[in-house]
């Protein structure tokens, strides 16, 4: 937990913050209940994998305030997420388009998204043999043909009570405090900037593209029902948090015109 609040404070003053958003920005994510619940409780590496996707995403910021060097951080913090847990496998793509958005144009991302699901189903068909999906089941090519998760499926009954029960994780529930209600706020105005500048559409990408992410396997998978019971939605969602605070503390500087100008183009 030392170490989220050091990386986004130490980022934030690198590319120019103040001392009072960088303290802001680490007051916001360190203050929060399910981080101190995870931070004593021995074995669980879901506090490890925010803290590699924060080292991942500082990483990106870093090379485009100071070259790509900084990329080498990114590439430390993936290698080190993917050690972690089966989920760190989750990110990784979502990380790679994220980075890919902060130096090429839109077009090149969709040709690289459509040349990496490609690629994927090629590994699948010459791998021969379906690969576990975490807890969802296997994927991939058998003897019986295309073989799918058994456990992602549409159930319209736990999609429907679903979304309450999150909103009540999130708005009322003492896992997280009053400092979520500005994340719809913080969508819009990251998305905004993401328009002109390219580190924002990086930051963007791995955020809310992760977010989303998770929110559908939330809703067309066996993982909805652990909203419903409460047992994994916080641990999940904490895979995201400490970059969005990141995140928070750049759109805060932009908005104050305080960011170096690197961070501009």
């Amino acid at each position: 937990m030392a170490g989220t609040g050091l990386v986004i404070f130490g980022t934030l003053r690198m590319v120019g913050g103040s001392l009072l958003v960088a303290i802001g920005a680490v007051a916001a994510v360190l203050t929060l209940p399910v981080l101190n619940t995870q931070a004593v409780l021995a074995g669980y590496g879901d506090i490890w994998i925010g803290l590699y996707l924060l080292l991942a995403t500082s990483g990106g910021v870093l090379a485009h305030a100071f070259g790509p060097r900084w990329l080498l951080v990114t590439g430390v913090a993936v290698a080190g997420m993917l050690m972690i847990k089966e989920t760190s496998f989750l990110w990784t793509p979502v990380l790679a388009l994220g980075l890919v958005a902060g130096w090429v144009r839109f077009r090149w991302i969709l040709l690289l998204a459509v040349l990496g699901f490609l690629g994927f189903c090629t590994f699948l068909w010459v791998y021969g043999d379906p690969i576990r999906v975490s807890t969802l089941g296997r994927l991939g090519f058998g003897n019986d043909g295309f073989v799918w998760p058994a456990k992602i499926n549409v159930d319209a009954w736990r999609e429907i009570v679903m979304w309450p029960a999150l909103l009540r994780h999130l708005f009322v529930y003492p896992n997280w405090h009053l400092f979520w209600f500005l994340v719809p706020g913080l969508v819009l105005a990251s998305c905004w900037y993401a328009l002109r500048a390219r580190v924002f559409a990086m930051m963007a990408i791995v955020t809310w593209g992760g977010l989303t992410l998770l929110l559908g396997f939330f809703s067309f998978s066996t993982l909805g029902n652990a909203v419903l019971d409460g047992t994994s939605v916080n641990r999940l969602l904490l895979h995201l948090v400490p970059a969005i605070g990141l995140l928070g503390g750049l759109v805060v500087l932009r908005w104050q015109g305080g960011l170096i100008q690197e961070l501009r183009i």
